[in-house]
């Protein structure tokens, strides 16, 4: 009767446990990164297109977005959408982003900005930095 008991629980355990899907990109990451930048800034400018038109520009974008990085685009949304399905994953880079565009932002606008906006964009972009410091650590341990 032990015996079965244990059975019925190592079958529970090996059927509850749930597999982590490892994410092997065929993009190396720095490629995909700036990728991901670009698909981010042209999802920035695709909404100032009238909604009707906004399909056709993104179809657009993505297309010059795969001529420019010479990938193929069947290639970057495959792995756009494994890097989505890995949570943890997917917001490092959403913070890896915002970090070098809210740098560019500032570099940009240097000059046309007070100081006080200068210092808080420093600040939040310190804070940007510091968070995925400590994401990267959280997922070494």
């Amino acid at each position: 009767m032990k015996i079965s008991y244990l059975f019925l629980l190592a079958f529970f355990f090996l059927t509850s446990c749930k597999q982590e899907t490892k994410f092997e990109p065929s993009i190396p990451e720095a490629e995909l990164k700036a990728i991901f930048k670009d698909i981010v800034i042209a999802s920035q400018a695709i909404q100032l297109y009238a909604v009707p038109n906004q399909d056709s520009v993104r179809n657009l974008f993505m297309n010059q977005i795969s001529k420019i990085h010479k990938i193929p685009r069947e290639e970057i949304e495959a792995n756009i959408e494994m890097l989505k399905a890995n949570e943890e994953l997917f917001l490092m880079y959403c913070d890896s982003v915002s970090v070098e565009l809210l740098s560019q932002d500032k570099n940009f606008q240097y000059g046309q900005k007070n100081k006080k906006e200068n210092k808080e964009v420093d600040q939040k972009e310190e804070a940007i930095k510091k968070e995925i410091i400590s994401k990267k650590k959280g997922t070494k341990n």
